[in-house]
């Protein structure tokens, strides 16, 4: 919530939480200037709640072996290597 307990009332929050909100914070600073720049840096850092963590940027996944190649005229190409000793 972006507004001052005198705009939206602690009650309000505790509706939203009472109907299943499970996050429901009140984000606001001393003045609009420092509101905005605890959104702004809470934007940039992806984060979308002040007492949740950060949500960890996904993992690359490791690339994909190529499909074999198609069969030749119909028929499959085995390779065979030599016996690792």
């Amino acid at each position: 919530m972006i507004a001052p307990a005198d705009q939206v009332p602690d009650s309000i929050l505790d509706t939203m939480r009472g109907a299943g909100a499970l996050l429901v914070e009140r984000v606001v600073g001393e003045n609009g200037e420092t509101t905005k720049t605890m959104l702004n840096e809470m934007a940039r850092r992806g984060q979308r709640f002040l007492t949740a963590i950060a949500p960890v940027p996904p993992q690359e996944e490791p690339p994909a072996e190529p499909p074999p190649p198609p069969p030749v005229d119909g028929h499959e190409t085995y390779t065979i290597q030599p016996a690792i000793p």
